[in-house]
């Protein structure tokens, strides 16, 4: 059976409402099931569900799709890795997927890292110099078993008798990072004598390992695996698996640094926290962040390093279109694991609750001084305008400005012509002052957005049958809206008869996310204002549309020919006109 029969089966054996229904609650409201949304905080239910046609749809946030869209999204896990745990529990066979050599040896590896992962925590029960480094950290019982955490012995080959008794492949141990080999092709273990983080993926499947160094003099502080098969430290977030759940429910997200400051925030009750793994924060990042719709918030050492290591972060955000906020820590605190212990989860709090939005922090930061020297000035206006030309939002862009100008007591004007000069010119030639973006991105033919929303309705619509007709009326030029272009061009690519039968067949990989959101909320509104009328309507006033634009051409054209004293021309021109009217 090929995989879109598979997941088409699947999903026929598979109830939306019952897989949805056990992490929210949800009610009956006519053909639907409504509750609170998982995916954005909210007081009145927005999320709507359809069980007969297997989609749900939030009003709110705009998420939507099937039942494997939602297992994807809320358990932030791969479409095989949904489709695999929904077969689960629909009690299908597994499917067979490609047993390629690289499927094959990426197994293997996982096989590898799970098995260290269980010598690590099994040795930390054993050895008292880890458990002793935790305890003196205050590191609960509760945590240490949340996190998997373990300890690497000092004895550099104590792991290989792990290799040996499993029969594990020292070479594929050593590209992971766990052996390495001297010149005699000797192998030993590459972690010893420090406490071990694992570092699982969204699935839970252990990719890394983070070892932490248990003595003053034992340098490097902090080793970590190196990039591999199932590991990028760029691509990944530290704690992530076990605070997706928390992210979700709190609608927030908490980046730190550092391993320890994941494990004592989420022990003081901040269970949202996750970290970057001893790299900057990158664009592989921000895509995972942008999934977990919340609120981010970031929260980095409070040193030199740390001041740089957000400013970078704020770049990075900005050039993704993402926002945040920044928690700054008071004077004689370096990090939140020093806060928490020091100051308690109560003044943690108060720095969080006052944590400045990301462009606020940063100038607020670099216009500390108040100096009213020139020379100065022009230096703070200029760093704040690099960072702001890493965002293309005009209006963010009109928001700053103002505020610096009103800090700087500068007209706003006099700053706007700095920023285009110094950001712009040579980049897009001139920047346009922020104005309100028209949902008519085009001069379409269809009479209103209105009557576009009817005609795709009624393409998605099972009561009707109207899609042959639309096809054959309108094309995507008819519409004034890019979105509803891109959205008929997607259901008639896919679908030239038909298709609202086959909503539920649309594959998570094939579609962009916003058209298939549109999809489903279009598919899931009530089909009461679709009827003949409003259709032929709809056909009728874009007809009498294209025919006054034609019209208004051919008069032109006529106007033309008069005025060289083409006859021939005039002639054709007015048999043309009197077939359109």
């Amino acid at each position: 059976m090929d995989l879109t029969s598979y997941v088409n089966q699947l999903k026929d054996q598979i109830s939306i409402v019952e897989v949805i229904g056990k992490v929210i609650s949800l009610k009956k409201a006519g053909r639907n099931f409504v509750g609170l949304c998982p995916f954005h905080g909210e007081k009145t239910p927005s999320f709507t569900v359809n069980d007969d046609k297997g989609i749900f749809f939030c009003f709110g946030c705009k998420a939507g799709g099937d039942v494997i869209h939602f297992y994807m999204k809320y358990h932030q896990v791969s479409f095989k890795e949904a489709v695999e745990a929904l077969s689960s529990i629909a009690g299908l066979p597994e499917y067979s997927w490609s047993t390629d050599e690289s499927s094959d040896s990426k197994d293997q590896y996982t096989l590898i890292m799970e098995e260290a992962k269980r010598f690590f925590i099994e040795n930390l029960q054993e050895t008292t110099d880890g458990m002793k480094y935790l305890h003196q950290r205050e590191i609960s019982e509760e945590i240490i078993h949340q996190y998997q955490l373990g300890f690497a012995p000092a004895d550099s080959r104590s792991l290989l008798s792990l290799f040996n008794s499993k029969k594990l492949d020292k070479e594929k141990g050593c590209y992971l990072g766990l052996l390495h080999a001297d010149s005699q092709g000797q192998h030993y273990a590459y972690y010893r004598d420090r406490v071990i983080f694992p570092i699982m993926n969204t699935s839970g499947k252990t990719i890394g390992f983070g070892g932490r160094s248990i003595h003053a003099d034992q340098q490097p502080k902090y080793v970590n695996s190196p990039d591999q098969i199932l590991f990028h430290k760029g691509q990944q977030l530290y704690g992530l698996f076990q605070a997706k759940t928390a992210i979700q429910q709190e609608g927030k997200v908490l980046i730190a640094e550092g391993y320890m400051d994941v494990l004592t925030l989420v022990q003081y009750h901040f269970p949202y926290a996750v970290a970057t793994l001893g790299t900057a924060l990158t664009k592989d990042h921000t895509k995972l962040l942008s999934r977990l719709h919340a609120e981010i918030y970031v929260c980095f050492d409070h040193d030199e390093a740390g001041e740089k290591a957000t400013e970078k972060a704020i770049q990075v955000l900005l050039s993704q279109g993402l926002h945040a906020k920044v928690i700054v820590l008071g004077e004689g605190y370096k990090d939140p694991d020093e806060v928490l212990k020091k100051g308690g989860e109560t003044i943690f709090r108060e720095y969080l609750d006052k944590a400045e939005p990301m462009l606020d922090y940063y100038w607020n930061r670099i216009n500390r001084e108040k100096s009213a020297n020139s020379e100065e000035l022009k230096d703070r206006t200029n760093r704040m305008f690099e960072m702001l030309a890493y965002s293309s939002e005009a209006i963010l862009h009109d928001q700053v400005i103002k505020k610096m100008a009103y800090d700087l007591h500068i007209l706003p004007n006099i700053l706007w012509d700095q920023f285009r000069y110094k950001h712009q010119l040579e980049k897009t030639g001139y920047l346009k002052r922020p104005s309100v973006k028209q949902a008519r991105d085009f001069e379409g033919y269809i009479p209103s957005l209105e009557g576009e929303r009817v005609l795709l309705k009624a393409l998605l619509d099972e009561e009707t049958d109207w899609g042959k007709a639309i096809y054959s009326y309108i094309q995507e030029e008819d519409f004034s809206s890019l979105f509803h272009r891109r959205l008929f061009h997607t259901l008639k690519e896919l679908y030239p008869e038909h298709p609202c039968s086959k909503i539920n067949e649309l594959c998570p990989v094939e579609i962009e996310q916003d058209i298939m959101s549109g999809i489903m909320e279009l598919s899931i509104l009530d089909s009461s204002f679709i009827n003949r009328i409003s259709i032929e309507q709809v056909l009728r006033k874009t007809s009498e549309n294209k025919k006054r634009k034609v019209s208004r051409h051919i008069l032109q054209k006529i106007k033309e020919a008069e005025a060289n004293g083409d006859d021939e021309s005039c002639r054709r021109l007015r048999e043309e006109l009197k077939k359109i009217v």
